[in-house]
């Protein structure tokens, strides 16, 4: 059983949390250790971070053009602005000549041919085209069959969460987050995702971000909200048909449980619970790169 009465600011030691910082914990204590207590970082490069934000960039012009022609709709609209969106965020200095070392010691990298980091980037150029166009060509599909009437993006929240059914029940420190679109009338929120892998339905339905998202709008609005969509697009397939949809659907108690997870993670946080995870610890976890980099024998 894990005391939550004495919970505070001052007893967790953090000023705020993301779902990103509780979603670490959750996965790897220890690695939360190194990277969010400790505040370490690993010589990590942007590519694929840079990559993902000039997608959204251009998911973002893709609802500019039906908003700017309402009335006309997307018939008006214009994929080559989408297309300019995103070479205005995806350019060669995106990829220097350190990441593209990076990328050739690995075993993608051995096997891509590429002999320069301009190939290295050609690539994702023309992968990052392909994607954005298999969007727009089921934009009206995502419309019309998941409500993904998106007008408001980018949007950052860092508020108090409380339980929804006993508002004198709040967490100590506020949550701090970025959501990456919701609809029209406020009833689905998306996030945009890019990946080569399929996303597994009931695994991305356990994920903290979802639930945290719709949480902290019904903290703010006072009304529930429980739909959640992963859009993601899928990186190097064969096939022009590159969207997947991951849609999510919580109730109010699943929300209210939320709450009492993210309370017990800060409860353990609170007792400095940093130990590695027993049982399903990833052996690729970042946690053994930061002790090989600090040479922690473990």
């Amino acid at each position: 059983m894990i005391d939550t009465s004495s919970l505070t600011a001052q007893t967790i030691g953090l000023e705020k949390f993301s779902p990103s910082i509780l979603g670490t914990y959750e996965d790897c204590p220890r690695l939360f250790y190194y990277q969010n207590w400790l505040g370490l970082k690993l010589d990590e490069d942007r590519l694929h971070l840079d990559f993902g934000n000039a997608i959204h960039e251009a998911i973002n012009q893709v609802y500019l053009e039906y908003d700017d022609n309402f009335g006309g709709a997307w018939s008006a609209g214009d994929f080559e602005k989408v297309k300019e969106r995103f070479l205005m965020y995806w350019k060669q200095s995106n990829v220097p000549e350190e990441t593209f070392t990076k990328f050739m010691s690995t075993a993608a990298g051995s096997e891509s041919g590429f002999t320069k980091k301009e190939d290295l980037y050609e690539d994702f150029k023309e992968d990052g085209l392909i994607m954005l166009k298999a969007y727009w060509d089921k934009k009206e599909i995502l419309l019309v069959e998941y409500g993904h009437d998106l007008v408001d993006f980018e949007l950052y929240k860092k508020q108090i969460l409380f339980n929804p059914l006993n508002d004198t029940e709040k967490l100590p420190i506020p949550a701090s987050y970025r959501i990456d679109a919701r609809n029209r009338d406020n009833t689905k929120t998306v996030d945009f995702k890019t990946s080569k892998s399929k996303y597994n339905l009931e695994e991305t339905r356990k994920k903290i971000q979802g639930q945290l998202y719709l949480l902290g709008q019904w903290c703010e609005t006072g009304k529930f909200c429980g739909e959640f969509d992963y859009t993601v697009l899928r990186k190097g397939l064969k096939t022009d048909d590159r969207i997947e949809v991951v849609r999510l659907v919580y109730d109010e108690a699943d929300l209210v449980a939320c709450f009492y997870r993210i309370q017990a993670i800060l409860a353990k946080i609170a007792n400095r619970e940093f130990d590695r995870p027993s049982r399903g610890h990833a052996n690729y976890c970042q946690c053994i790169k930061f002790e090989e980099a600090l040479r922690i024998e473990t």
